[in-house]
């Protein structure tokens, strides 16, 4: 039943609407916290759903990312067993490094972060690779200087060229 309603929500945050009512229900803690559950086929939608939001306006994404477990549980999901549970964290990774400097700096100014999203963007498979490079070209745009120079100094400058000469 837990399955089946974190599908529900995905579907519902399809929309800015749905986007609303889970943030303003007090949703998103839950769906956070089942983040951490060992089951994939739980995970999956309340990723689904996580992405969704951050993938709303750039208020929903800052509410959701208040959440205190989202992050180091993004960060835990990297290394899942699991392709689609890793496509989709680095899409949603890709979708923070776009945003605002601060929300770019949720995720860019964690250098266990940019080490697994180099990681993945030199040694996964393919489809994997493709969004970590997502993650790293998306992290070279709303930024500040002082950010941009961390990124270039933290490898990304260096990993992205490498996988154009690849």
């Amino acid at each position: 039943m837990l399955v089946d309603a974190s599908w529900g929500l995905s579907y519902c945050t399809e929309k800015d609407e749905g986007i609303n009512d889970v943030l303003s229900n007090d949703v998103a803690s839950r769906l956070v916290e089942l983040l951490n559950s060992p089951h994939p086929s739980l995970i999956t939608p309340c990723l689904k759903t996580v992405g969704n939001i951050i993938a709303g306006s750039d208020e929903q994404t800052t509410q959701i990312l208040k959440e205190e477990d989202l992050l180091p549980n993004l960060l835990t999901l990297l290394d899942n067993q699991k392709k689609p549970i890793r496509k989709e964290t680095l899409w949603i990774l890709s979708n923070i490094t776009t945003g605002s400097p601060v929300q770019f700096e949720s995720v860019m100014g964690n250098p266990a972060f940019v080490e697994k999203i180099i990681h993945a963007a030199k040694t996964d498979s393919h489809d994997i690779r493709k969004e970590a490079v997502f993650v790293l070209s998306n992290s070279t745009g709303e930024c500040t200087p002082a950010q941009i120079i961390r990124v270039l100094e933290n490898g990304v400058y260096d990993c992205l060229v490498e996988l154009l000469q690849s």
